[in-house]
């Protein structure tokens, strides 16, 4: 008897559910509307920023790829920047553990080429998500190393609070500082509400460049056995986008 009741309560172990080659594919699309400040030296100027993202994930039991494209422009009252573009994520997650990639994206910035790759990693642990990318980001001729780290809380399984931090070119001695805070709700099984907050700082021989975006937008998700952020994000997708401030917004 006792044996019986221990195999039934005490012991047990959930089952997990065995490899299976069907995908389970999601989308997710997002749009937003911002205002940019942009401090160059003693020139300042504000912006109206725009633009969006879109992802396809497919899940492969332990195996996650997912394909990205997205677009912003920044309407200042001299001039404007537009990106456009384009990124795919491949790697390994565990949905109790975390997850492990590889990422490479493309960004035309106003007539120049931006490339980026690197390795991105996740570690969950209950409500709380870290991650960590780096790798390298090539501008034109011009390559430089990036690294950035950032911790996401979720409150409730349908909101989500995060802050990262990070920089490109350290290894170059042109580092620009990054940083970022956000916070999004599913307030409907398909659709969220989201802020966010992104900056960019440089600094190099009395030059300075300061660059501040807040953002507001929404978005439509679709493909989760269970609608909420916390399975959204860690079941399917991974951020479309770098989010790097230089004038113009690279991914």
């Amino acid at each position: 008897m006792l044996h019986s009741i221990r195999e039934t309560h005490g012991d047990y172990q959930p089952r997990r559910n065995p490899p299976s080659a069907e995908p389970k594919p999601a989308v997710r699309a997002e749009g937003f509307i911002a205002y940019t400040d942009l401090e160059v030296v003693d020139f300042d100027e504000d912006a109206f920023q725009g633009g969006g993202t879109g992802s396809a994930s497919a899940v492969f039991d332990w195996l996650y790829l997912q394909g990205d494209v997205f677009g912003n422009v920044m309407e200042f009252d001299s001039d404007s920047t537009e990106s456009v573009g384009g990124g795919v994520h491949l790697g390994w997650r565990d949905l109790e553990r975390g997850s492990a990639g590889l990422v490479g994206a493309y960004t035309y910035l106003s007539e120049s080429d931006v490339g980026r790759g690197g390795f991105e990693g996740e570690l969950f642990l209950d409500r709380l998500t870290l991650a960590a990318n780096i790798g390298f980001l090539g501008i034109e001729s011009d390559s430089y190393g990036y690294a950035d780290a950032g911790v996401a809380f979720y409150p409730v399984d349908r909101a989500r609070l995060q802050i990262r931090g990070g920089a490109f070119g350290f290894d170059d001695d042109e580092t620009f500082g990054l940083l970022g805070a956000g916070a999004e709700f599913l307030f409907l099984d398909a659709v969220s509400a989201f802020t966010r907050w992104e900056a960019a700082f440089y600094d190099e021989s009395g030059f300075d460049i300061e660059q501040h975006s807040i953002v507001f937008g929404v978005t439509l998700y679709w493909g989760a056995d269970e609608p909420s952020l916390r399975s959204y994000d860690r079941t399917h997708f991974k951020p479309s986008c770098g989010g790097y401030l230089v004038v113009g917004r690279i991914c």
